[in-house]
């Protein structure tokens, strides 16, 4: 199964962990997913979602690549359900 397929049963299924970084700054979003990824990792997990919202282009516009570039990530991309496309994403870590 390729990853993208892995991602669309994790949102099928539900129950993939999820971090919310709605009201955060920058640095604290960055703290909070690195800590989130790392817990996940040290937990088993395999596929996580990351939701940062599409209101501000702050977060929109560097959290995915932050969770690309981590070293925990082997894949991620935006959430594929058209209600938060762009708001989320899920990453597949690297366990």
């Amino acid at each position: 199964m390729d990853d993208d397929q892995l991602i669309h049963l994790a949102q099928i299924s539900g129950d993939a962990p999820v971090l919310d970084l709605h009201g955060m700054y920058l640095q604290e979003a960055e703290y909070a997913t690195d800590h989130f990824l790392n817990t996940m990792f040290v937990q088993g997990e395999g596929i996580v979602r990351i939701v940062y919202g599409k209101g501000g282009e702050v977060l929109a516009g560097r959290i995915p690549e932050f969770v690309k570039k981590h070293k925990l990530v082997r894949y991620s991309r935006s959430s594929p359900g058209s209600f938060d496309t762009g708001a989320a994403l899920y990453a597949l870590l690297d366990v």
